[in-house]
């Protein structure tokens, strides 16, 4: 998940008691939200590495056990010689095996001491994880109808971007949902399409196949400066198809992005459930977080698809009501939510429901 927002977690974990170097403070202030890799987590006191390198060692340590079913303690020292502990030049801060084992202890949360060897813990299941995120979730503010503005000019493309990127110097700076409609979207696969979606509940559909060349509206209408403004945040659900078409196809490079689909995939690591993490479809996120999008049915998606619809004009009402939607979905409690636990911890509700 790329993010410029900086992360600073005081309240993302607890400030625990130490003794002798181990900590005593209860496990669930310490279980962290999705921006865990970012947050200033506690350490030892006396041994192991310093504060800006705790995310990224327990990261490595936790690909290292994730490549076998367990790894028995006598083995620990075997650990100073892998590239991942090279590569963070770690092997200074561990000199001997009660190092490694005392830093593995710190952190409870992540890793699992049974029978003279150590694991990953996987305390929470997938039904735990959206549970949580159901009784979590920022309150709705979905409605039956919600204008949009449909661009088909550059003219209008330029006031509308303008006015859209001016807004990145306002306190707070804008943040915008943005969405991209096409035929087999990619590299090669024409977008079409663009939606740009506000949290305060505005709506801009681009058509982009609306003017003589289909880069007048990036070039000459603003779309291009709008869209790499690192200033301005966009909320984007699986961003991979989206930003390839940009790139290849308009020179766009998207840059301060936050990818609800990678937020999931992420949390749902940090949160050490049981299983390998999948990219969630956006209709299972509208679902857990209570969106309600007429025309956000696979039925409809595969009609689309099976019809390239949105590589033909004229566009339908309900065509552009999707791409309304795909774009409103995400600033209306997707991003919210999703926001808000990249700051928090993750307490009892997942700790009962494993």
């Amino acid at each position: 998940m790329a993010s410029s927002k900086e992360a600073s977690s005081d309240s993302a974990t607890a400030d625990p008691k130490t003794t002798s170097g181990k900590f005593t403070s209860d496990i669930s202030n310490l279980v962290p939200g999705i921006g865990y890799s970012q947050q200033k987590l506690p350490s030892t006191v006396g041994s192991g590495p310093p504060p800006q390198k705790i995310a990224s060692t327990i990261q490595a340590f936790r690909q290292l056990f994730a490549r076998r079913p367990y790894f028995p303690l006598k083995e620990l020292m075997s650990i100073r010689q892998t590239r991942e502990f090279m590569e963070l030049n770690l092997s200074t801060h561990f000199r001997s095996k009660e190092d490694i084992e005392a830093f593995l202890k710190s952190y409870p949360q992540y890793f699992a001491f049974t029978n003279e060897r150590v694991d990953l813990q996987h305390n929470f299941t997938r039904d735990g994880l959206m549970e949580y995120l159901r009784q979590h979730r920022s309150p709705s503010k979905s409605k039956t109808s919600v204008p949009y503005k449909l661009i088909e000019s550059v003219e209008d493309c330029k006031i509308h971007a303008a006015s859209l990127k001016s807004r990145a110097l306002q306190t707070p700076p804008l943040v915008v949902a943005m969405d991209c409609e096409g035929v087999k979207l990619g590299k090669d696969g024409p977008l079409t399409l663009l939606q740009l979606g506000t949290v305060e509940g505005e709506v801009f559909i681009f058509d982009i196949l609306a003017t003589p060349n289909k880069k007048d509206m990036f070039v000459n209408g603003g779309l291009k400066e709008l869209l790499e403004d690192d200033k301005i945040l966009k909320i984007i659900h699986d961003s991979r198809f989206d930003a390839c078409a940009l790139h290849f196809q308009f020179g766009v490079t998207l840059t301060n992005v936050f990818d609800t689909s990678t937020a999931f995939t992420t949390l749902w690591d940090q949160c050490n459930v049981s299983g390998e993490p999948r990219r969630p479809k956006l209709t299972s996120l509208l679902e857990v977080f209570a969106f309600k999008a007429r025309h956000k049915t696979d039925s409809f998606i595969s009609q689309i698809s099976n019809n390239q619809l949105f590589g033909k004009r004229p566009l339908s009402k309900q065509m552009l009501e999707y791409a309304r939607d795909d774009a409103l979905c995400l600033v209306s409690g997707i991003y919210e939510t999703m926001d808000r636990l990249n700051f928090s911890p993750v307490a009892t509700v997942l700790r009962g429901s494993s």
